[in-house]
């Protein structure tokens, strides 16, 4: 395939676009335009060709990756769906996870107990709610079952608490409490215990 001609796009400074002879053109980041000295070239196989798109996808779902974590923490399955909703393909992310996990831009354990921490502070809340919130953040499910055990969570403890302060002064209903301890992931047990009743 003939090089035709190699031109700066006008809407972003670091893209450079190669037209080729047949009418086709391929818009590539400046990384990519100078690793491979394309302003040299006047013709390029197929496979180099491919090569290029390759290295120049790789780049383009980091840079993405990058700017998306930016002051944010997410799992690295929340961060895979984002960049396939992007249109990569399954195996350039799959690489780009890779570079972050090593690099330390992307740490799931780290992530997750920052996480934990965040939801713990000043909130009574269940061990079970805390497993589901960290499962639908996307955090591996071993991983979330792991992290919560190491908690000094007591469910009694914090339900007795959310009670009292959502019913204080209030005529105390049963059923009432108890959907409502049920709603925040506490187990069967649990409420029963606060209710003071047998299972």
């Amino acid at each position: 395939m003939n090089l035709k001609k190699v031109l700066t796009t006008e809407e972003d400074k670091n893209t450079f676009t190669i037209h080729f002879d047949d009418g086709e053109k391929l818009s590539v980041l400046k990384e990519t335009y100078f690793k491979y000295s394309l302003y040299e070239l006047t013709e390029i196989d197929s496979a180099k060709l491919e090569e290029i798109i390759n290295n120049n996808d790789l780049l383009n779902c980091e840079n993405t990756a990058r700017k998306n974590l930016t002051g944010t923490i997410k799992s690295s399955n929340r961060l895979f769906l984002m960049l396939e909703s992007k249109g990569f393909k399954e195996e350039t992310i799959h690489a780009v996870i890779d570079i972050l996990e090593k690099d330390g831009s992307l740490n799931d354990q780290l992530y997750a107990k920052k996480f934990i921490n965040k939801k713990l502070k000043g909130n009574k809340i269940s061990k079970n709610m805390l497993l589901s919130l960290l499962i639908n953040e996307g955090y591996d499910e071993q991983l979330s079952m792991a992290l919560v055990d190491e908690q000094e969570i007591n469910d009694y403890e914090n339900a007795k608490i959310l009670v009292e302060k959502k019913y204080k002064g209030k005529v105390k209903e049963i059923k009432k409490i108890y959907r409502y301890l049920l709603s925040k992931g506490y187990d069967r047990d649990v409420i029963f215990a606060v209710l003071g009743k047998d299972i």
